[in-house]
C-alpha cells in the first residue's frame, strides 16, 4: 500500500500482554477519543487465534486458524488504508512473528505489564486453567508441555501447582516472549507498565507512540475503571500471593521487567479480588458443568452478589 507523500505511514499496533492488566481501558479509551485517526478493536477473535496451538509451529500453512488470521488481515489492510489500526487483546500472542513478517514497515507492539500477583489474582477470579465451556485453557492458556514455551522445567511440577501458581507461570512466559521479541522481531517497540498508564507518564508513552495527540478527555478517563468482567474468588490470596517466592523464575522475570515480585499489598488483593464465605457463599458451586443451569437472571452461585449473567454468566 502506497502512503502519498507527506503523508505519516498508517501503522498497525499490537498490544502484547497476559491480559488482566488494562487492556480494556486502553481499547474503550482510544476508540471513544481517537476514533478519527485510530481504528480501536479489543479481543476481535479472543481465543479462536488459537495463541496455545501456533505458538510452536513455525509453519503459519499448519496453524488451524490460519484462515481466521488472513481474513483478519484483509479487514487491517481495509482499516491502513484511511487510519492507523490498533489491537488491545491478548490472545494475539502467538501470532505475532507472522504479523511482522506480514505487515513489515508497517507494524507496531505495545508491551503492557502488571504486577505478577494482582495480575494472577485477577486471572483466578476469571477461572484461568479451571474448567470452563468456552475452551479458553485449551485453546488460549500456555503449559510447559506445550511446543515454544520459555520454561519447559515447569512440567514436573506441574500437577501440584495451584491455579494461583499456574496464572503466575504464564505472566512468566508471556513476559519472556515479550522480552525475547523485542529483540528479534524488527519492529518498533514499546514496554510500559499498567501501573504507569493509569497513575504516572504511561498514558503520554502510548499516545506518543501511537503518534497521537494529546487529549485530555482521555487523561480525564483514568478515573474510570474499566473491566466488563468484574468477578471475585474465594481462594485465599494473601497465601496465595507468597507462593511467588518458590518461582525464582518469576522472580527473575518480574526484576527484568522493573517490578519487585514480593512488593504485595495483600491487603488490596483481598479488598479487589476475595469474597468473604457466609451462608451465601458458603458451598458455592465451584465446577462449571454444575453451573450449566443456572438462570440468567438468578444470583451467581460464586457468590458475588451479582445476577449471573452480569457475573461468571458472561463466560458461558
Amino acid at each position: 500500500m502506497d502512503t502519498p507523500p507527506g503523508e505519516p505511514t498508517k501503522t498497525a499496533t499490537f498490544v502484547l500482554s497476559t491480559g488482566r492488566c488494562g487492556t480494556q481501558w486502553l481499547s474503550k479509551n482510544l476508540g471513544a477519543h481517537y476514533a478519527d485517526l485510530l481504528a480501536t478493536t479489543h479481543e476481535p477473535h479472543h481465543r479462536e487465534y488459537l495463541p496455545r496451538r501456533t505458538l510452536g509451529i513455525a509453519d503459519p500453512a499448519r496453524w488451524p486458524s490460519i484462515a481466521l488470521v488472513e481474513r483478519h488481515l484483509v479487514t487491517i489492510e481495509a482499516d491502513l488504508a484511511t487510519r492507523s489500526y490498533i489491537e488491545c487483546g491478548w490472545p494475539c500472542y502467538g501470532l505475532l512473528p507472522y504479523l511482522a513478517r506480514r505487515l513489515a514497515g508497517r507494524m507496531r507492539v505495545i508491551h503492557l505489564l502488571r504486577h505478577p500477583v494482582p495480575t494472577a489474582a485477577s486471572m483466578v477470579t476469571h477461572l484461568y486453567y479451571h474448567e470452563r465451556p468456552d475452551g479458553m485453557t485449551e485453546k488460549a492458556l500456555l503449559t510447559p508441555r506445550d511446543a515454544g514455551v520459555a520454561m519447559p522445567d515447569y512440567a514436573a511440577r506441574w500437577p501440584a501447582m495451584s491455579r494461583f501458581e499456574k496464572c503466575l507461570y504464564f505472566w512468566g512466559e508471556i513476559n519472556r516472549l515479550g522480552l525475547t521479541w523485542e529483540r528479534e522481531l524488527d519492529v518498533p517497540w514499546l514496554r510500559v507498565r499498567s501501573e504507569d498508564l493509569f497513575g504516572g507518564d504511561g498514558l503520554d508513552r502510548v499516545l506518543d507512540f501511537l503518534g497521537m495527540p494529546r487529549r485530555e478527555p482521555i487523561y480525564a478517563a483514568r478515573r474510570e475503571r474499566t473491566d466488563a468482567y468484574v468477578m471475585g474468588t474465594l481462594v485465599k490470596l494473601d497465601a496465595e500471593s507468597r507462593s511467588i517466592r518458590d518461582h525464582p523464575r518469576i522472580l527473575e522475570i518480574a526484576r527484568e521487567v522493573g517490578y519487585d515480585a514480593l512488593a504485595i499489598d495483600t491487603q488490596g488483593l483481598k479488598a479487589r479480588y476475595e469474597f468473604e464465605p457466609g451462608p451465601a457463599v458458603r458451598g458455592a458451586i465451584q465446577w462449571w458443568p454444575q453451573w450449566k443451569n443456572v438462570s440468567r437472571n438468578a444470583p451467581c452461585p460464586c457468590g458475588s452478589g451479582k445476577k449471573y449473567k452480569h457475573c461468571h454468566g458472561t463466560l458461558a
